[in-house]
């Protein structure tokens, strides 16, 4: 793998779902400007970047480089300043982005992160062009953060903003206390975060899993077999399979249906042979 410390040129292509961008990057010689392939969500014009990845010959677009890892940092510089600006910000153009970066110069970094509300300073910036830039300024910041932990635990780049959107700011936190809450994310499923969750080091007897696999499984069994409830017995037996946990994982799997049920996510029917998801209960109850 090749690293480069990279400026954003222009953004040639970005795809309708975000999924990936084909960008114009410049590096300090010998490399100089070159393209390159990329999954960060938030990928923008005249943004500074350190890049790993490798070389490719891609038939569409020639010798590219395909971006593996990508970290953000803004231009310390005030035409990168203005650039990033003018072309990434909500509310801001070029004229207002000058305006910013002449009235704070390179402190400007320092006063959007931990002083935002100084933008109202500006002269002949409009509030509603201040609040705009404050939020959008916000969101990227955290994004890009985001992304950088995501990468770390090999997560697929198009779920970022995904995550983003269900949790915001508490993303990193959310995920970091229980991996598993990224079932409640649009198009991320129990798989996935399995394998998120395993490349954070959870075990695989972790009680979060199998509380999360539980509730797979019962998912699962409604799918496949069209029954809003699994039978108690069967319900364990295929929670461990399903987990590949073994029968000697039999009570540690009981012992969080329990704590399910005593926390509204399990119903039992009255003699406790059957168990339903909460969610499934209350679809057929109503």
């Amino acid at each position: 793998y090749t690293k480069f410390h990279v400026t954003v040129e222009k953004v040639i292509f970005r795809s309708d779902t975000c999924s990936f961008a084909i960008i114009s990057v410049s590096s300090k010689k010998p490399q100089g400007i070159f393209s390159a392939k990329t999954t960060f969500p938030t990928v923008a014009e005249g943004g500074v970047y350190d890049i790993t990845g490798k070389w490719t010959d891609d038939k569409k677009y020639g010798l590219q480089f395909v971006i593996g890892n990508m970290s953000f940092s803004v231009p310390d510089d005030e035409y990168g300043l203005k650039t990033y600006l003018a072309n990434n910000i909500d509310g801001l153009g070029p004229k207002s982005a000058a305006l910013i970066v002449k009235h704070f110069g390179k402190d400007l970094v320092r006063i959007l992160d931990n002083n935002p509300s100084k933008l109202y300073d500006v002269k002949g910036l409009r509030r509603s062009q201040v609040e705009k830039a404050i939020e959008s300024w916000t969101e990227n910041k955290e994004v890009n953060k985001l992304y950088t932990y995501l990468t770390s635990i090999r997560v697929d780049a198009a779920n970022c903003k995904r995550i983003y959107k269900k949790y915001g700011n508490c993303s990193i936190e959310k995920i970091k206390e229980n991996p598993y809450c990224l079932t409640e994310v649009d198009g991320i499923g129990f798989t996935t975060a399995d394998r998120i969750a395993k490349n954070m080091g959870i075990k695989p007897d972790n009680h979060m899993r199998i509380r999360s696999g539980i509730i797979y499984t019962l998912g699962q069994s409604a799918q496949n077999e069209g029954n809003v409830y699994t039978p108690f017995g069967k319900l364990i037996n295929k929670t461990a399979d399903e987990l590949k946990l073994g029968d000697d994982s039999h009570e540690a799997i009981k012992e969080q249906l329990d704590w399910l049920v005593e926390h509204g996510k399990v119903i039992l029917d009255d003699d406790g042979k059957c168990a339903y998801s909460a969610n499934l209960y209350e679809a057929e109850m109503t």
